[in-house]
């Protein structure tokens, strides 16, 4: 065995605990927060609360602070606020009362300063305001009427001054404007007359200065410029019929800098962002498929940067975002899949950042967000579903921030945004539907990573915040005070959330335990704790606080101890443990268990009838119960019920082994008894067996199995289990 210094520290990462803003559709329902726009030092959003609809809302990052601001449409259609902008010391947005269909609106950041500017459609048609860009202290925008279709718009911000700039597409026809971008003091967008198709299009702001720059593509056809981005005073720009192009606003100075593509297809080039002084975008030569390609402006200094995936022309990079000096991205390689990408700007220091989800699946990053000198972002590592992942640029610095929903389940982290100083998001936890989060990093605590060896290790995490991997072999890891993370990877492992030999004083924080490959045994501590066996036979004990206990795969046995736990079982036949729980006397207590595996409940009272504990069992097809007074209801499964309360001890610390009471009279048998109730007549059963061991078989509950059980209740009375029951 390995021993405990030749482990691999490191001390390089961060423990970190996002927070539920608020559960602001209360229950599973979701709120499905959209828009996160920071305005006025809160925080303004559009969110549903299952009763007004989605409406806006506002935060100032606490759960007090949170509420729906206007209920523009009241009742439950909503009014479905979007593109909130910031503009002359407002947030404008478009949304739909019920008289006026979706139009522009105005909020000061009050109810009573929450109102329509123009029904720009008319009555209940929508105007549909979009593409909202600043420039000269007006608002421009595109919006649809009856008489001019979608065009383009200007506003103060006041009723009278919203205002259409020019009909492009004279009458009811459609110029539609897209990717209105502020370049030189003008506004640059594309835009179809009627005759030319959607061309480049500039306007000064007003009618006669808001002309045709050039018709790209001649004739009707589009060229669709999209993507425009500055660098060194000039436009650069793609379009769906050419190549990479760049204005500097005149007819004469709009050129295709370089046929990248020079077959029949096109490069269709996009992502363009600006990194070192160059623009780095994605393009296809027609002979590697889309790549990423990086541009001085110039004919020869337009190059392709790196086939990242020779011979494969499927999934495009993206997702550019430029932090710490380094242009990250994501890529797909046949041999990791849709990873993260890093490049420095050359070939050599184009490389795969970290392969997340090792081997052929993708971890899929998305949602690149730079936050606190951190590259937050949302990925999957096949273990743990997609979750918010953090990264300080180093591969080992590269971590799962938190398990929001815990195991393989989808938290899917959106909309993230910095406010206050924090990180706010949107997310699942699988209990409360997709609500509001946020992440304090005031909060968060070093963590010290230690990974283990092939062989069987012997590992004691310290006394912080520890993240500890035992690797192959049989292991006995021992986290430690502290909040730790504790995985045991393969083989058969014994983890403990503190030192076995002292859970009985232990008062730890929270951690998380998980055996993952072999037939693990797995101790938690006296907090809330995620206690996760993986495949195989597992036992898992969570001794105190409101624990997470999830089998996986594989026959296993699940102990929450004490608190308000949720035993998972998942798939194999799985047993829900109590036989080690404690009676000590102080309240007489001999009442034993209540459990209902048809209503997913066992529920533990004192015997004065005062509730101590309720736990959650799912997929749970066999109970061990105290050596009190239990009750048992099954489900449609067929179901094991043990009454006798003896466990095998030798797998158990002291902490948990039962001690020794005397009885006391008071309960309902005046003995210590245990029943099995089921519904129907005692005719409506079969009972085969013995009084220590014994099948019942009904149509409706398949084939029982209980063990050490006094009593069996029935709709027409109580029976004894006695010789008399089997004659």
């Amino acid at each position: 065995m390995s021993n405990n210094n030749n482990v691999d520290r490191k001390f390089h990462s961060f423990n970190f605990t996002p927070e539920l803003v608020k559960d602001i559709n209360p229950g599973n329902g979701n709120s499905s927060p959209q828009e996160l726009t920071v305005f006025n030092e809160k925080l303004f959003f559009s969110s549903s609360d299952g009763s007004s609809g989605e409406e806006l809302w506002v935060s100032d990052g606490t759960e007090a602070g949170t509420q729906l601001l206007n209920d523009i449409s009241p009742g439950g259609d909503g009014s479905n606020p979007q593109d909130l902008t910031i503009f002359n010391e407002k947030l404008f947005f478009r949304a739909s009362d019920s008289n006026n269909g979706v139009e522009l609106w105005v909020s000061d950041g009050t109810e009573d300063g929450t109102q329509l500017i123009k029904d720009i459609n008319p009555g209940e048609n929508n105007s549909f305001p979009n593409n909202f860009v600043i420039l000269d202290e007006k608002l421009f925008f595109t919006a649809q009427n009856n008489d001019n279709g979608n065009e383009l718009w200007v506003s103060d911000g006041t009723e009278d001054g919203t205002q259409l700039l020019k009909d492009i597409n004279p009458g009811q026809e459609d110029s539609e404007p897209t990717d209105i971008t502020v370049f030189d003091g003008k506004l640059f967008f594309g835009a179809s007359d009627g005759i030319n198709g959607n061309e480049l299009w500039v306007s000064d702001g007003t009618e006669d200065g808001t002309q045709l720059v050039k018709d790209i593509t001649p004739g009707s056809d589009n060229s669709s410029p999209t993507g425009f981005t500055e660098l060194n005073g000039k436009l650069y720009f793609g379009v769906n019929n050419s190549e990479l192009w760049v204005t500097d606003g005149t007819e004469s100075g709009t050129q295709r800098i370089k046929d990248i593509n020079t077959s029949p297809r096109t490069a269709f080039p996009g992502d363009i962002t600006v990194f070192n002084n160059k623009l780095f975008f994605v393009a296809d030569n027609g002979s590697t498929g889309p790549e990423v390609w990086v541009s001085d402006g110039t004919s020869e200094g337009t190059q392709l940067l790196k086939d990242i995936t020779p011979g494969f022309d499927v999934l495009t990079p993206g997702n550019f975002t430029v932090f710490n000096d380094k242009l990250f991205f994501t890529a797909f390689t046949g041999g990791e899949s849709f990873e993260l990408w890093v490049t420095d700007g050359t070939e050599s220091g184009t490389q795969l950042f970290k392969d997340i989800n090792p081997g052929f699946n993708s971890s899929s990053p998305a949602n690149l967000t730079v936050f606190n000198d951190k590259l937050f972002f949302t990925a999957n590592d096949g273990t743990n579903g997609r979750e918010l992942w953090v990264s300080d640029v180093t591969a080992n610095g590269t971590q799962l921030v938190a398990d929001i929903n815990p195991g393989e389940g989808n938290s899917n982290p959106e909309n993230l945004i910095v406010f206050d100083g924090k990180l706010f998001f949107t997310a699942d936890d699988g209990s409360n539907g997709r609500e509001l989060w946020k992440l304090d990093l005031d909060k968060t605590n070093p963590v010290n990573l230690i990974e283990g060896t092939e062989n069987d290790d012997d590992i004691q995490g310290t006394s912080g915040n520890d993240k500890i991997s035992g690797k192959n072999g049989n292991d006995t890891i021992e986290g430690g005070r502290g909040g730790d993370i504790i995985r045991g990877n393969a083989g058969d492992d014994v983890l403990a959330a503190d030192r076995i030999d002292r859970f009985d004083d232990f008062d730890g924080e929270n951690s998380e335990l998980r055996g993952d490959n072999g037939n693990d045994t797995i101790y938690g501590g006296s907090k809330d704790e995620l206690i996760g066996g993986g495949n195989d036979n597992d036992v898992l004990f969570g001794k105190g606080g409101n624990d997470l206990v999830r089998g996986a795969s594989g026959d296993d046995i699940l102990n929450g101890g004490l608190g308000n736990d949720t035993l998972r079982g998942q798939d194999g036949i799985d047993t829900a443990d109590y036989s080690d729980l404690t009676f000590d006397g102080v309240f007489g207590d001999i009442a034993g268990l209540d459990v209902n595996l048809s209503q997913n409940s066992a529920r533990h009272s004192s015997d004065n009838n005062a509730l101590t504990w309720e736990d959650t069992l799912t997929t749970i097809e066999n109970v061990t119960g105290t050596i009190g007074n239990d009750r048992f209801i099954g489900n449609q499964d067929d179901n094991l019920f043990d009454g006798k309360g003896e466990i095998n001890q030798s797998v158990m610390p002291s902490a948990y082994r039962q001690t020794t009471f005397t009885a006391q009279n008071g309960d309902e048998y005046q003995v210590t008894a245990d029943v099995v109730e089921y519904s129907g007549n005692q005719s409506d059963f079969t009972i085969l067996g013995s009084t220590d061991n014994f099948t019942v078989c009904g149509s409706e509950i398949g084939t029982d199995t209980l063990i050490d059980i006094e009593f069996l209740k029935f709709d027409d009375g109580l029976v004894a289990v006695d010789d008399s029951l089997f004659v």
